[in-house]
């Protein structure tokens, strides 16, 4: 069922010789194995319920653009990956992107459709992810310009300054870290010099004035969705700096991300009838639909909470000019 084409990863000369079990139990960047062993469990049980969210398996809100139709989620879904895409500013047909987290390869097979892409990886330290990507890629006609690799995207098997473009679509709150310092430095490593990096996702604005309710949604959503921690804006930008990139900007995606955020009540009350149906006892399935429900209620505080992308790029010169961001030590 999987084309043995799928595995050619594991001669590709731009990835490192070290067998790729080996690096990613070596560099698993939590020092408990829990937090993995947790996103694992999730993802290995969840994957169906993303189905009744994208036929595609978008994994990811949708951004709405003037003009489209709110009452197609699909395309707003498949508009987020176009977006994403964009801010990359790719400049010739020859480029190599890398998706850290790339779920089951949706954004991966649109990416493979655009002209300027030659060739596009995506990396999930979910075995089952990988295994089902490339199931679901095999018929693509673009198949022969993807990869899918098992790795933590925290320390990637990939050699130095192999990428045109990186980026992260909802995956960095899988993190434990609030400034995502180590994943930043893995994709500054990875980025050729002048290549850009986008990181989309829900945002922490602040560490203070989260009321009582906001913490419990907070914690409940991390619990249910198997997060680490949500990206802090300020945090990440500051990181961002410190790690080298430059031209750092930010997008607030909130409002444009609310017709697609709008379906989670009907994809609720579907999922769970499907659950009850069949009198499902399967914790994560039901950590997949109580999600969403504490995800929603902790965006209703908008003070606290957003959505955001933000973008940086890597310097082609040694010459580093000095950017700066709030609080930043």
């Amino acid at each position: 069922m999987i084309n043995s084409h799928c595995l050619a990863h594991q001669s590709d000369p731009t990835v490192r010789s070290a067998p790729l079990q080996h690096a990613i139990s070596q560099n698993l960047a939590p020092k408990s194995d829990k937090p993995i062993e947790r996103i694992q469990q999730y993802y290995a049980e969840a994957s169906e319920g993303y189905r009744d969210w994208s036929k595609a398996w978008n994994m990811h809100f949708g951004i709405y653009e003037p003009g489209c139709n709110p009452f197609k989620l699909e395309a707003m879904l498949e508009n987020t990956n176009r977006h994403v895409l964009s801010q990359l500013q790719l400049s010739s047909n020859q480029n190599h992107l890398l998706d850290m987290g790339c779920g089951l390869g949706a954004t991966v097979r649109f990416a493979a459709t655009q002209q300027e892409v030659a060739h596009i990886s995506g990396v999930s330290i979910v075995h089952n992810q990988v295994e089902e990507a490339k199931a679901i890629s095999a018929n693509h006609p673009n198949f022969n310009k993807m990869r899918f690799v098992l790795a933590d995207y925290h320390h990637t098997p990939f050699s130095n300054e192999h990428f045109d473009g990186v980026f992260a679509i909802e995956s960095a709150c899988h993190s434990g870290e609030k400034d995502k310092s180590t994943l930043l430095k893995e994709a500054f490593r990875l980025l050729k010099p002048g290549a850009r990096f986008v990181i989309c996702d829900g945002f922490i604005k602040s560490d203070g004035g989260m009321n009582n309710f906001s913490q419990q949604c907070y914690r409940k959503t991390c619990e249910h969705w198997a997060l680490g921690h949500f990206p802090h804006l300020n945090k990440l930008c500051c990181a961002m700096r410190d790690t080298g990139f430059r031209n750092i900007t930010v997008q607030d995606l909130s409002w444009r991300i609310l017709p697609s955020a709008l379906y989670i009540p009907w994809m609720v009350l579907k999922y769970g009838a499907k659950l009850l149906w069949r009198r499902d006892k399967n914790p994560q399935h039901w950590h997949h639909l109580l999600a969403p429900i504490w995800g929603a209620a902790l965006a209703l505080n908008r003070k606290q909470f957003g959505y955001y992308m933000a973008v940086g790029k890597k310097p082609d010169n040694k010459k580093l000019q000095q950017v700066k961001f709030g609080n930043c030590a």
